[in-house]
């Protein structure tokens, strides 16, 4: 640390100089077969010039003795616990004036519940105290039918992602105090999660999936669970993450699993971003999906996560819109790139508008989900079924099939 008194105007070049300083130091120690370092800043003989050298001489002698008289008088204070300082008080309050720091001690920090922080936000982020809490619940997520597929009518404004297991809203109270609500009901009901081996700062609220990872089949296959951030709402009780669009908020979450994940200590859970997926490239991601046996599960499709066997068992298929009406994201042909169109307006733009901008919330209310019935595992790994077999489980409830969903897919392509 430099600490300056009466520090002249024209010290830019100083500035520029310690900077260099600094980067060299960082790229000396990138390089580990050679040990080398800085040994002097200035010259010898430049540090002895008059009157530098008389003032550095006299300061470091002058804080010296003052450092000598502190440690006798401390040192009479350690033999004889009666003694007082009656100065201490006002050499305090000297100290605290001259550095421009309030005598007023800090106070500590209202504790709130997770049900507090989790309502603060919710009144910020919605404005309307009444907002229905249902839009987290996943029962009420609209269902993907066979008359009705509204991410294909604009599909670059529509993104997907695999769902694969139980969905929570996670509050972080600092350190390993998380409660979770399920997203069940109408009402929400936080609690604890001590089994749930992570850590979030306080005020952190996400919404996850705790999924269990697999390796192996059979008897011989192992679980481990593994936390997947769907989304970012709030960190450390700033709320502004929620407003910003869904690709910003999904790369703070990969930063935030990169700074709280602790391979070393295998106690913790895992921390990963959900991966989401163009409507697009469909599928070729499907194309990636494995028919596996899973213990409890049967035979089931799987999707690989890591290059050491590691894989997932998706149970279905979430749709979100990432833009507001009514703003759509076209392919320009003569470009060969996306642009923004608000086809109220006719107004385009290659740059994203301002108001096409997706918040969390807005995001949250376009979710679809495509539920996979158990009949359809064969389908959708593109393993060929008795024609007979093929065609009656098609029907079955109206639901949609991964035929069909692919054959207008494919349409939309050509």
């Amino acid at each position: 640390y430099v600490v300056c008194r009466s520090l002249k105007e024209d010290k830019q070049s100083v500035n520029q100089y310690l900077f260099f300083i600094n980067e060299t130091i960082h790229e000396l120690r990138q390089d580990e077969e050679e040990e080398k370092d800085i040994l002097e800043v200035v010259p010898n003989n430049l540090l002895q010039t008059e009157p530098f050298y008389t003032y550095i001489t006299d300061s470091n002698d002058s804080i010296g003795i003052n450092q000598i008289i502190a440690l006798k008088k401390l040192k009479y204070f350690v033999k004889n616990t009666n003694l007082q300082e009656t100065r201490q008080a006002a050499l305090r309050n000297k100290c605290l004036q001259l550095w421009e720091v309030p005598t007023v001690p800090r106070e500590a920090p209202v504790d709130r519940t997770a049900k507090e922080i989790f309502d603060n936000c919710w009144k910020k982020l919605t404005r309307r105290p009444d907002e229905d809490i249902s839009l987290f619940v996943s029962d009420n997520f609209k269902d993907v039918k066979m008359e009705s597929l509204p991410f294909l009518l604009d599909p670059n404004s529509w993104k997907w992602c695999f769902a694969c297991g139980r969905r929570f809203l996670l509050v972080g109270l600092g350190r390993n105090r998380i409660h979770s609500w399920d997203m069940r009901g109408q009402r929400v009901s936080f609690f604890p999660r001590s089994e749930l081996q992570i850590e979030l700062p306080k005020g952190t609220i996400l919404e996850v999936e705790i999924i269990p990872e697999m390796s192996g089949e059979g008897r011989a296959q192992r679980q481990i669970n593994v936390v997947y951030i769907m989304d970012v709402i709030a960190i450390s009780h700033d709320m502004s993450y929620a407003m910003k669009p869904l690709k910003e908020r999904l790369a703070v979450a990969e930063k935030l699993c990169k700074v709280l994940n602790k391979p070393c200590q295998k106690q913790f859970l895992t921390l990963k971003v959900k991966p989401y997926y163009r409507v697009v490239d469909m599928i070729s991601t499907f194309g990636d999906l494995r028919l596996r046996n899973c213990k409890g599960l049967g035979d089931v499709p799987t999707l690989d996560v890591s290059h050491d066997e590691w894989f997932i068992a998706p149970i279905g298929v979430i749709f979100c819109k990432v833009l507001l009406e009514p703003w759509q994201l076209h392919f320009s042909q003569s470009s060969g790139r996306l642009y923004f169109f608000n086809y109220k307006t006719n107004k385009s733009s290659f740059e994203p508008p301002r108001e096409s901008i997706s918040p969390f919330l807005s995001v949250l209310a376009t979710r679809h989900i495509w539920r996979w019935l158990p009949h359809m595992s064969r389908d959708i790994c593109d393993i060929e079924e008795e024609e007979e077999n093929h065609s009656r489980k098609e029907l079955v409830g109206g639901s949609l099939t991964w035929s069909v969903l692919r054959s207008k897919l494919e349409s939309i392509k050509r």
